[in-house]
Parts: C-alpha cells; structure tokens; sequence
C-alpha cells in the first residue's frame, strides 16, 4: 500500500502567455506547412498524372481488344490496365495503413489497480487544459510517452492518446518531479494552437509511410507478377515508374523531415513551459537531470544483473538494485542526497561535458540538455517541491517492482538452479570488479583508461628530470588532453564527411563554417603526436627514477614492466591476426555469400590459407599456458575443439560463427591478461612510491587549469 500522496500544488498566478507557442515555434510550423503544402502539390500533379495514365493504358486496353481477338494481345491489354491500377495503389495506399504501437512489453492499468496515480494524472490533465489519457500503461524502462496508433484518418478526426510511464523512472523521481514529467507529455497536445504541430507530426508520418512502408504494395506486386507474363510486364513497368516518383517524393521528405525535426524541438520547449507552469522551473531542471541520472543507473543494474546470471544468481527486486547503484554513484561522484534522491549539481554535469566542439544537430527531436535548462530557467517559475518518493503515488508499488522484475528474468536462461540474491550483491560484484581492475589510488587516475607505452628498459635516457618536473600538474592532466582531443576528432571528421550534417559548429567558443572541420583536424592530430610523445617520454622516465632511486628491487622492478611489456606484444600479434582473419569470416557471418557464388569461393581459400596461422597461435597459447586459470575453461575448450579439427566437422557458417567467436574471446581475454600484468606492474610502482616518498599532485587541488 502507498502513503498517502501529497498533491504538488501548482503555482498561482501565472501568466496565459507563458505556455503560449514561442514566435520561434510559429515561425517553425510555417516553414514546415510550406513544405507540407509544397509536397501535396507535387502528390496531387503525380497522382491526377497516374489516373491520366491509367485511362491511358485502359483505352489502349480496349482498343486492342476491339481490334483484334487473340487471347495474347488481350492479357497485353490486361497488362497495360493493371499497370496503371499499380501506380495508383501505390499512391492511395497509405490511406488504408494503421500504425499500431506495440503494447506487448507494457501493462495497462485501470483506475481501480492504482486509484491515487489515475486522480495524480487527472489532476495534471486538469492544470495543464489537456484531454485525460485514454489509457495508461506501464514499463520496466526509465522513460515516459504519450503514444497512440495513428493512420491517415488520424489527422481529420480527433484520436485519444494514451499514457506510458517507466517504473525505473518512477524510482529515480521526486513526486512533484513526477509531476513535471508528465507536466511536459501532456504540454505537447494541452493548447489548441499545438495541434497544427501535431497535424505536422502526423502528416509526416504518413509521408513516411508512403515512401518507406511498402511491403503491402510489393507482395500486390509479387503476385501479379508471377500470375502470367502480362502481369510480370505490369509490375515491371510499375516499379520502373515508381521508383522515379519515389526519388522525386524523397528529395521533399527529407526536406519536410529535417525542418520537422527543427519544430520538433521548438515543441519541447513549449511542452517544458507547460511543465514549468504547473511544477516550477527548478523542479523541471531537476526532474531532467534525476530522470538521466536514473537511466544510467538502471541500465548499469541491468548490466551488473547480466554479470549475476553468469554464476546463476538473480536479485529479488531489480529497482532496488537500482536505487543500490544510484547510492554507489553517488558515493563515487562525491554527491548528495535530498529526501533518499541524488543533488545532480552543475559541477558534476560539467565534469562530464569536456568536448570542445559545439554543433546544433539539425537532425535530433529533442534540444540538448543545456538547451532545456537554459530555457527553463529564463522561464523562471517557482513552485513548492513536494519532495516525497514518487511511489508515493502508487498503491501497489511493490507488486509492480517485482512483476516488472520478473518480466525482465523471463527473458533469460539460466545454466543451472537459480539462487535468489538481495540487491546487495549487486554492490558486492561491483567492489569485487574495482579490486580486480583498480590501480593503486597512489597515482589518482593518471594510468587509468590508457595502456602504458612500450619502451626501453635497457638504455637508460641520458639524463632524467627533477621529480617534480616529471610528475606536475602538466603532466596529470596529459592524459585527458589527449583523451578529449581523440573524441574531439572524430566529432570533426563526422562533420567533414557529412555524418553529422551540420553547416557550422562551433571550437572553444569561436564559429567555424564545416570546411572548417578539416584544419581543426590537422591541427589536433599534431597536438595529439606531441601528447602522445610527451606521456610516452614521461612513462619512460618514470621507470627509470623509481628504479634508480630503488636499486635494491630494480631488477624485480624490471621483471614486471617486462612480463606487462611481453603480454601486450602477444596480445597485439593476436589482434592483428584476428583482423585479417575477420575480414574473411564477416562475410559469412552477414548471409552477403551465395555459397556458389564465386566470391564465397574466393573467402573461403583465403581463410584456408590463413588458418594454420591462427593454429600456430592458438598453440603456442596452450604450450605456454596463456589460457590458464579457472575463468578460462570454457574458452580453453573452444580452443581446444577448434585446434583438433572438430570446427571442420560443422557446417561451413556455423563454423565461421564459432571461430568468429573464438577471436573475439581471446581478445577479451588477452585484454584482461595485459591489464592485469599492468596493474601487477604499478602496484611495485606504488610501493617503491611509498618507500622513496615521491609524491603525486591531486587532481582535486587543480581547480581552474584548462585542459
């Protein structure tokens, strides 16, 4: 049973205008009713000219039936008729499809299941002027929607909308949070002057469905053409002639879509206007913030479950795994809570935001996070916060957890009998992993997410640095430089090829034109090779004075950074063997090979002459025990099969599948051995650290260095 629920009251006083459309939003739906109107235009020219054409062959039809009596030349007749009636199917077609949403994964609810959340969502309904919803369904997901099937028909006359809610948002949210969510679903269809945009949304669809959606079409197609050559001619003819109005309807739709998409995003600005009008600005920002918050919560939990399954365990109740994970995010991002919910402050937000290219990118619905916000908060609304759990709402909270829970497992199979676990092994796995992969905390995170670079441990350099020239606030911050400035890169190749179509962005706050992208490129790719030089010299630096301020463990020093140096050169030859490989073996994988084709021939006798190759490996791996250890006795099999011949005795694909699988094993696995031998390496380090009293600089100290 649930609490009883506290109504977030709505702010008094506010303004019609508030949640009017915006001049941009006006200016938005015009330009795509233009569009819209243009594209009809078009359709109708196309579609009076098919009927033209259609009496055309008809006449023609008849004519040839008048004139002469053979049975042929009356099918070519027939032919010519149905060629025309092709084109018009294709053309009317959609005026018949049914979009229907799939409902299969949700559970609808009725007001007598949860009577306190149906008189919430009334009473949200109520303050923001829109419809109630027709029904209300829930997800296991961290989401919320308003949906409906849709058709042709659904833009002439009025359709009910239905009402979704994620339970892992639920878990993730304050009450008066709640409310701003489903504030916001509901501001899309609350004011009359957004139906247009509706209309808008809808008329896209349909256009889509035209273009795009054309299975019913092609089986009508498929079957006259097999009924007799006449109707072979038919479908020949048509699918010539549709395919050049389709590239003519096309080049418009993408035209129509991409402004769409603009007002799109002006719709998510007025819907927000409406959440803040009835929630409060701030509590709006928040509820954004909490909701991504807890989606990344919930889907490391189901990541983390997946791991359980492995060793045949499943935590009784999934969404206290994931409020478990949002406390051990919180605990590791130094956050706070309020009320059992986490403070995502713009620090953190910050922290997480380092790439220097900013691009408006014209394709995606919704505005960016710092979009969103920006415009809340110009909207300025205060409302009292009801911070209370959002389950507060619900009746039957805990029935819905577990039932949702027990979706989620029904989708998995287990190996052997199942043991019941409490979300705290979800912790458990989780300091196991850190123990397992953690370096030594000595070094803050200048190793972490980087391999350390081969170098020489014989020739000692000429001279070394002071100490504190080596290990300095410059260098600690190296490595996120060069991290960044990689994903800056390839944002920017994305741009120069198209990939992100965009006309400009913007670098380190300055507007660039896309031809742009290509001289940032060259010149972080530059910063990048001096980077990468500079952490390779300091790497190799840092070897050298740890070893000869410790002379007495210099050797063992030595043995380590050599059994790291030995793992990461076979790991490396494996790769690069396995590359070659794959590209014989996806192929085969992708169904792209007829198996008499000559290209399947040509795959196959050069996997043949790369195999014994990768046999020669896979030997040496087990003469020299590299696949040693109870985590590997599975692979150790598959390894083992595939160097006996058994693989050979399978049918051709399924066994590319499996060698395919093989590499990628191995792969992992030679990944975990380096990191491993890394880790055993800078754990010494770290010791002789302690014992020289060299110190590292803390990143915590370096507040305001720019990268």
């Amino acid at each position: 049973m649930s609490n009883q629920f506290i109504y977030p009251p709505s702010p008094k006083g506010i303004s019609p205008t508030l949640t009017e459309p915006s001049n941009a939003y006006k200016r938005q739906v015009k330009t795509v009713t233009t569009s819209i109107i243009t594209f009809i235009i078009v359709y109708i020219v196309l579609f009076l000219a098919s009927i033209a054409l259609t009496i055309a062959c008809g006449f023609v039809g008849i004519l040839l039936f008048s004139k002469f009596s053979y049975s042929g030349v009356f099918i070519l007749g027939l032919g010519l008729v149905g060629f025309g009636l092709l084109t018009i199917f294709f053309l009317i077609k959609f005026m018949f499809a049914i979009k229907k949403e799939d409902t299969s994964e949700l559970v609808e609810i009725s007001e007598e299941d949860e009577p306190d959340l149906y008189k919430f969502i009334y009473q949200i309904a109520e303050d923001t002027k829109a419809p109630k919803p027709k029904k209300i369904f829930l997800s296991h997901n961290v989401n919320a929607a308003v949906f409906y099937d849709s058709s042709f028909w659904s833009m002439f006359f009025p359709i009910r909308k239905n009402l979704l809610i994620g339970v892992g948002l639920v878990n993730g949210l304050s009450l008066s949070e709640l409310k701003a969510v489903l504030a916001h679903e509901f501001g899309h269809f609350s004011q009359r002057s957004m139906k247009l945009g509706s209309y808008v949304y809808q008329s896209n669809r349909v256009i889509y469905n035209m273009l795009y959606e054309n299975e019913s079409w092609s089986k009508t197609a498929e079957v006259i053409s097999a009924s007799h050559w006449a109707g072979s001619i038919a479908a020949s003819l048509s699918t010539l002639l549709i395919r050049q109005i389709m590239s003519v309807l096309q080049f418009f739709y993408v035209s129509i879509n991409k402004k769409q998409l603009s007002l799109s995003r002006e719709m998510e600005f007025h819907a927000d206007a409406v959440a803040a009008s009835v929630a409060g600005s701030d509590i709006t920002i928040h509820a954004l913030r909490r909701a991504d918050f807890a989606e990344i919560a919930f889907n490391s939990t189901l990541s983390w479950c997946s791991q359980l399954v492995d060793d045949n365990q499943k935590i009784d109740n999934i969404y206290e795994g994931q409020t478990t994970i949002i406390k051990y995010m919180v605990a590791k991002h130094n956050l706070t809570f309020s009320n059992d919910l986490p403070v995502i402050t713009d620090q953190y937000l910050a922290s997480h935001q380092t790439s220097r290219v900013v691009y408006k990118n014209q394709w995606a619905s919704h505005p960016s996070q710092e979009e969103r916000e920006e415009n809340l908060r110009s909207i300025n609304v205060d409302a009292v916060n009801v911070e209370d759990s959002a389950w507060n709402v619900f009746t039957n909270s805990k029935h819905w957890q577990l039932y949702f829970t027990e979706q989620l497992y029904n989708q998995v199979e287990f190996k052997s009998e199942v043991q019941i676990v409490s979300s705290q092994a979800l912790l458990d796995k989780i300091e196991e992993n850190e123990q397992e992969y953690a370096l030594p905390a000595i070094f803050e995170d200048f190793y972490s997410q980087r391999l350390i670079g081969t170098f020489d441990l014989e020739t000692e350099p000429e001279s070394l640095r002071p100490w504190n020239s080596l290990m300095n606030q410059e260098a600690m911050l190296l490595k996120d430089r060069i991290l960044a400035n990689a994903k800056d890169i390839e944002v920017l190749k994305s741009i120069q090829s198209g990939e992100i179509d965009v006309i400009s962005f913007d670098f380190d706050g300055k507007k660039y034109k896309k031809e742009g992208a290509e001289s940032w490129i060259h010149q972080l790719t530059k910063e990048q090779e001096i980077d990468t030089a500079q952490l390779n010299q300091l790497d190799t630096e840092i070897y050298w004075y740890v070893s000869k301020h410790n002379p007495d463990e210099s050797e063992n020093f030595k043995q380590h950074y050599c059994n790291f140096f030995k793992v990461k050169k076979i790991k490396e030859d494996f790769l690069a063997e396995a590359t070659k490989d794959a590209e014989f073996i996806m192929p085969f994988l992708m169904n792209s090979l007829e198996d008499t084709s000559i290209n399947f021939n040509y795959y196959h006798e050069e996997y043949k002459k790369a195999e014994p190759g990768l046999m020669s490996q896979f030997e040496e791996f087990k003469k020299n025990g590299i696949f040693d250890g109870i985590r590997t006795e599975e692979l150790k099999r598959s390894m083992n099969s595939f160097i006996g011949g058994e693989y050979h005795q399978l049918p051709l694909r399924e066994m590319f599948y499996k060698v395919y699988h093989l590499l990628g094993d191995t792969i992992n696995h030679l990944s975990y051995r380096e990191l491993q031998a890394q880790k055993a390496a800078l754990e010494l380090q770290a010791q002789l650290y302690q014992k020289s009293g060299l110190m590292v600089p803390k990143k915590t100290e370096m507040e305001g260095i720019i990268l």
